[in-house]
């Protein structure tokens, strides 16, 4: 093997390291391949690998946002029916204003004919 050959090899990447890491805040054990390049620098690629440990845990997780999300449309459910129900309030006070306009108006025309 002569020097090119050498440099052909380092320049493939042949050099590679495994690292494994676990991220303590998912649960999830991670493994990253380490390749050095011509220049020495490393490059990682994640792979992640689940256990059975953090499926539990992520089901969990899941779960009690289901929850949190079903309270909260539940909630704003509750808050829509009361907007909506004042909005009709006001519709049927405007309505109710309306019309005792009207009954002040037909009241000025009878005393009026009357007086005539």
């Amino acid at each position: 093997m002569d020097l090119s050959d050498a440099d052909d090899d380092m320049i493939k990447g042949v050099e590679s390291i495994t690292v494994d890491a676990t991220d303590t805040s998912s649960g999830i054990k991670q493994s990253a391949d380490a390749n050095g390049n011509a220049e020495g620098v490393l490059s990682l690629k994640k792979k992640q690998k689940a256990t059975s440990s953090s499926i539990a845990s992520e089901f969990e997780s899941f779960t009690l946002l289901r929850q949190e999300k079903m309270a909260n449309n539940t909630l704003f459910q509750q808050e829509q029916m009361a907007t909506e129900k004042q909005y009709k309030v006001m519709q049927l006070d405007i309505e109710e204003r309306k019309f005792k306009v009207e009954e002040q108006k037909m009241d000025m025309l009878k005393q009026e004919r009357q007086k005539s």
